[in-house]
């Protein structure tokens, strides 16, 4: 017991010293860092968050097709990390237009605002879930693979950006993830827009990390909608039942202003629905698919795009939960109002990975045996076009959705990285690819 005890007293005075090192490292170097920037509910508009060691880092600049402006950002000192965080709300801009920014003169970056028309290419990322030094370096890994496109309008990240909310290391390492792809998080997040969606081990305000919009007080936080060309993206929150019914309202409003307006209708949150491993009958998993199943067919849905379950699963699923069936011509799907294509992004980090499981089906919850709701399960290889399983081969993820007016293509991307070894195991490869039209 004794030799526990001082086994345990170690690794947590080794864990404190690498915490208390980066804190000095950041003060040391007197710089801002963890910069993102988060996409508006109007293309005019952006979010700009980052952290620094001082009070005296809060002036930046924006340069776009009119010219310089200065903003301010306001310090707000947190215990948790340490450093202050600064977020700042950059609006006036113009819709579809390059612009670069500059903080205190220490962190330059660009990104471009969202356009009206046209087609665009966006990431779907989930559930980083940054953990440890080994897992972050694979993280580290995906973002440079997505650093090294240029064809990106922006990333949704379906939430869980670190396993603890409130550790400060691990939003370090969300941001610089060490080893050979050290700085590929900050290149990605100060380069790329974000939409994100809360998921269970992240806190309303992302530690004041990440700034996202919020619809109005009634829905709770982190419930937003935007217009990016022809697409209409409304994140939701499951982690809040009692403002389920506002955040039903907020949708019916935001999906009578897409149809009316001819354009696509995507929903996006963390906790999966309809997903292939062990989450699917949790209670507050089955308790939100009763709520939000009917929902989505009877608004018109056209694509969900969720997290939390560690597997990469999709499926054109009925209001009660049944495969409908549809007939793939050429790898193409032609959409069917009321049937919602589900898909589950899998694992963009690699902390866990989980399996799929035998289950029972309640009264009135809208789901069917086996898994027989999706189409592609990377956790069953019945279900698996490689005839694998996730939950053993530890791939991560990556998505990648191109809109071109009617069609959506989806492209899914495998790959393992091992963090231990600094090495990529397995290289990107084309793991599944679907289009849809209308």
């Amino acid at each position: 017991m004794i030799y526990r005890l001082k086994r345990w007293s170690a690794a947590l005075l080794l864990g404190m010293f690498l915490s208390l090192l980066s804190i000095l490292q950041c003060f040391a170097a007197g710089t801002v860092s963890q910069v993102n920037l988060h996409i508006g509910q109007t293309p005019d508009a952006v979010y700009l968050t980052y952290s620094a060691p001082d009070a005296a880092q809060g002036a930046f600049s924006v340069t776009g097709p009119k010219g310089t402006v200065d903003y301010a950002a306001n310090p707000v000192w947190s215990d948790s990390a340490g450093k202050y965080l600064y977020s700042a709300k950059v609006d006036g801009l113009a819709p579809d237009s390059n612009y670069t920014y500059n903080i205190a003169g220490s962190y330059s970056g660009t990104f471009k605002t969202p356009a009206e028309t046209g087609a665009f290419t966006f990431a779907f990322l989930t559930d980083t879930q940054i953990g440890f030094e080994a897992d972050a370096k694979a993280t580290g890994a995906m973002f440079s693979l997505l650093n090294s496109r240029d064809d990106l309008s922006f990333a949704y990240i379906a939430g869980d950006m670190t396993d603890s909310s409130r550790n400060e290391r691990q939003w370090e390492m969300l941001f610089e993830n060490g080893g050979v792809n050290a700085g590929a998080g900050q290149t990605f997040f100060g380069s790329h827009l974000i939409a994100a969606a809360q998921g269970n081990h992240d806190n309303s305000s992302f530690s004041g990390h990440i700034t996202a919009p919020c619809a109005n007080s009634g829905v709770g936080p982190v419930v937003y909608a935007f217009d990016y060309s022809n697409v209409k993206f409304v994140i939701l929150n499951m982690n809040t039942p009692d403002t389920w019914a506002a955040q039903a309202d907020f949708l019916r409003r935001e999906a009578a202003d897409a149809k009316n307006n001819g354009k696509w209708l995507v929903a996006g949150f963390h906790q999966s629905l309809y997903s292939g491993a062990a989450h699917i009958v949790d209670s507050g998993i089955i308790s939100a698919r009763k709520f939000w199943s009917p929902l989505f067919a009877e608004l018109g849905v056209d694509l969900v795009l969720q997290g939390h379950d560690h597997v990469y699963a999709r499926g054109f699923v009925t209001s009660t939960g049944s495969n409908a069936n549809l007939t793939a011509e050429n790898n193409t799907c032609h959409v069917v109002s009321g049937i919602p294509l589900y898909i589950t992004g899998g694992h963009s980090g690699a902390v866990k990975w989980y399996a799929a499981r035998n289950y029972q089906i309640s009264t009135g919850d809208p789901l069917t045996p086996n898994y027989s709701f999706l189409d592609v399960n990377s956790a069953a290889p019945a279900q698996n076009p490689w005839g694998t399983d996730t939950s053993k081969t530890h791939e991560q993820s990556y998505i990648l959705i191109n809109v071109d007016g009617d069609t959506m293509t989806i492209s899914t991307y495998m790959f393992r990285y091992d963090g231990i070894s600094d090495k990529m195991a397995t290289p990107p490869y084309l793991y599944d690819c679907l289009t849809i039209s209308r």
